[in-house]
């Protein structure tokens, strides 16, 4: 060979060691902005607070101890969002490089490209690396540890790898407690594709039985007591619910597959987005199966094609059933082992194609996720909750007087720490308020109740004490973001009797109730016009209560002299209940005490929350909002998986007479549903 033919074939080799750190570079640039970029949107929520409280505290919880303690210091600088959400962004970062340089050794140069742009882009990732959790750590200790087992296989076992296996092996343990099954399934096929003096079948059966051992094992019933028993270290809230087995369900299923559907789209596209998701999925799928058979034809390690579905499988169908109520929470986050894998055979799958058709299929990918991320950015849906505690923190200083107090529950004393006024007084409603104390309130002008608890049992504490506060204060606004109820109470009049006032001489200010999960995309207040009559919903009462009352009694603190009645209501649950049916009465009491009564019939003077009330109907729908499906777990409830219009339905009665009305009495009369009351209002 001439010298000009090994210069020509130095060059392409050349140029690619010249390119490959601008690009790894420039790669690692565009992770690190879209993490930064709008880091702080969405408030700190649910676990982050959790991690907050571990950091204060190494060691009250095992489960990714080294975040704890890297948090611990981290937390003395600063407790801003964007400095307590930084550490997750750097490791999400770090996570482009790592998985570059591994689909780059499984694949070959353009497989370690495409894998660091899809890194870099994942919506799922970038989710992660916005939150002060340690799944972003564990992420990248999971890459890390893919990474040091491949470079074990290739080195024949060098000393340099085996303490690169060694470390990346600690830190995956000890990022995650299911960090152990990350270990078994990139471990397995390490030890299924390297030399050694077991047989092949030998090795076989080893790799495959030990997945059937760590699943197995917690299905004994003494094994599973044991695990209970040590689960708090791990995990502090099981302490504080009892476990359960429960059996595998479909539901329990549609677990893996949703977990596909997160991997590819992040947690801020509404599933129904049928272009994108269908087009997205279609396109992910393919070039997963199409890199899973370039994977199992061409590489050694091909056995982590059956490894890593084993451990996610083993979770949700053992970890799910074995952990009982506190596994509902088994998620997407808690297999985010899984996720390098998916997204290194996914650009397996596309680096299999030549030019043009790579890139076509590399800008498909990447404008999935760009929308993905643009939705995420526009808060157009979340899988989880996503409270504004910001504007809530700004509802109740807009509240405040010289002389109030902030009633919370214990769930949400984390957020009212960090986002509310620390000039307001705050008590734990939950510890220091019983039916016998309630004079310890007896100084205070005015109540802020907050609490983000939406759980039944402690829904119906909450409403018993709202219940209790009625007999003194009355409902003056609101701010409902759900799951956080936000009240303000102001003390009754000294001049009017006991009972319920009206806002603005009209509106009756009715109880409420901390409600279930129905009305999630419910935001409050909300201001309607039924037959030109203005009503603000500010909350809403259901008959059968959660206390099974069917009826709600109210006394006014004064007489009003009405001749016509407003109602704003709707019906959940109504599907066994006939159209035209009587399912409520309205009953109106003047100073003679002579009752006057109005029913309710479904379709005529109400509907279900579902429908919108028929142009010839008495009732009108004057709010609808978009009610979207819940993945809700055990807790969902009758229309959780259906996606429609939501109302609310007011209806005029007009009085034969006026009347000096004293009292309302509403009661619910059909043999299944609930009624919900939203507005009532007297009008002369």
């Amino acid at each position: 060979m001439t010298n000009t033919d090994l210069n020509s074939a130095k060059a392409p080799a050349m140029f690619l060691e010249v390119r490959r750190p601008v690009i790894l570079l420039s790669l690692v640039v565009l992770a690190a902005v879209l993490r930064i970029y709008a880091i702080s949107l969405y408030p700190l929520a649910g676990d982050e607070y959790g991690s907050m409280t571990e950091a204060k505290s190494v060691g009250m919880n095992w489960n990714s101890i080294i975040y704890s303690g890297l948090m611990h210091f981290w937390i003395r600088v600063c407790t801003s969002e964007l400095w307590l959400r930084l550490p997750s962004a750097i490791f999400g970062t770090a996570t482009v490089a790592v998985l570059f340089k591994t689909g780059e050794k499984l694949a070959g140069w353009r497989a370690g490209v495409v894998a660091g742009l899809l890194v870099a882009t994942s919506p799922f990732n970038i989710y992660h690396s916005q939150e002060v959790r340690f799944y972003s750590l564990f992420i990248l200790a999971s890459s890390a540890f893919m990474l040091a087992t491949i470079c074990y296989v290739d080195s024949r076992k060098g000393v340099r790898e085996r303490i690169a296996l060694l470390v990346t092996g600690v830190l995956l343990v000890f990022s995650h407690v299911f960090g152990i099954l990350a270990i078994y399934s990139q471990g397995a096929a390490a030890f299924l594709a390297g030399p050694s003096r077991w047989s092949r079948r030998t090795r076989m059966m080893v790799a495959l039985g030990a997945p059937i051992v760590i699943f197995g094992l917690p299905l004994i019933p003494p094994v599973r007591q044991k695990l209970w028993e040590i689960a708090p270290l791990f995990y502090t809230q099981w302490a504080t619910v009892d476990p359960a087995f429960t059996p595998i369900s479909i539901l329990t299923l549609a677990k893996v597959g949703f977990t596909g559907y997160i991997f590819v789209f992040g947690y801020h596209v509404y599933p129904l987005r049928t272009i994108l998701v269908v087009g997205g999925a279609s396109v992910s799928l393919f070039l997963l199966v199409l890199g899973s058979i370039r994977l199992w034809k061409s590489n050694p390690l091909r056995m982590l094609l059956l490894t890593y579905p084993l451990a996610i499988l083993g979770v949700y169908l053992v970890i799910d059933s074995v952990g009982g109520r506190l596994a509902t929470g088994i998620a997407p986050r808690h297999v985010a082992f899984g996720w390098p894998v998916f997204v290194l055979l996914t650009a397996i799958g596309a680096a299999a194609f030549k030019r043009p058709l790579l890139y076509l299929l590399v800008a498909l990918l990447l404008t999935v996720n760009a929308f993905s991320i643009w939705l995420g950015w526009k808060k157009d849906w979340t899988y989880g909750i996503s409270t504004d505690y910001r504007s809530a923190a700004a509802y109740a200083s807009r509240s405040v007087t010289g002389n109030t107090a902030l009633l919370h529950d214990g769930r949400s004393q984390d957020v009212i720490h960090y986002y509310f006024s620390r000039q307001l007084q705050q008590i734990d409603v939950t510890s220091s308020l019983s039916g016998e104390d309630m004079k310890d309130l007896s100084n205070f002008d005015r109540l802020i109740f907050v609490t983000n608890d939406w759980q039944p049992e402690a829904r119906r504490g909450f409403d018993q004490l709202l219940g209790r506060l009625s007999e003194n204060y009355e409902l003056s606004g609101a701010h409902v973001d759900y799951p956080l109820f936000e009240y303000v109470l102001e003390r009754k009049s000294s001049s009017g009797s006991a009972g319920y006032g009206l806002r603005q001489e009209t509106q009756v200010l009715q109880p409420v109730s901390i409600y279930g999960l129905e009305f999630q995309d419910l935001h409050l207040p909300v201001s309607v016009k039924v037959k030109d009559a203005p009503l603000t919903v500010i909350g809403g009462y259901g008959l059968p209560d959660l206390e099974e009352r069917r009826d709600v009694i109210l006394p006014l603190s004064n007489p009003k002299t009405s001749t016509r009645l407003v109602l704003l209501t709707n019906v959940v649950g109504s599907s066994g209940l006939p159209v035209g049916q009587p399912i409520a009465e309205v009953v109106i009491e003047d100073k003679s005490k002579k009752p006057l009564t109005f029913s309710l019939r479904l379709g005529s003077e109400t509907a279900s929350w579902d429908r919108q009330c028929e142009p010839t109907a008495p009732c009108e729908t004057v709010f609808q909002w978009h009610k979207r499906l819940a993945i809700v777990g055990q807790n969902r409830y009758e229309g959780a998986l259906r996606d429609f219009q939501a109302g609310l339905h007011g209806v005029a009665f007009d009085l034969p007479e006026p009347r000096e009305v004293v009292k309302l009495t509403i009661r619910y009369t059909a043999g299944s549903g609930h009624l919900y009351v939203w507005g009532i209002a007297l009008f002369e």
